[in-house]
């Protein structure tokens, strides 16, 4: 079932074999992932933020919102 989740904590792997993301891109995008509301199933969650920014979660915290 499709849920609004707000994500608390996120943490992705910006760093492959020939690259790492500037600090100050990641924090970018870590401060963009916490301020959205993500309409997806919970089961769903983690790989819709890892197709939205390119990037794998290696770790995520977050809530269910009940309201808009």
């Amino acid at each position: 079932m499709t849920s609004k989740y707000q994500v608390c904590e996120i943490a992705f792997d910006f760093v492959d074999a020939d690259f790492e993301l500037p600090p100050n891109i990641q924090e970018e995008l870590i401060s963009d992932c916490l301020q959205r509301v993500w309409h997806c199933d919970e089961d769903d969650l983690v790989d819709e933020i890892t197709e939205f920014y390119g990037f794998g979660v290696q770790n995520i915290d977050y809530e269910k919102r009940s309201k808009p």
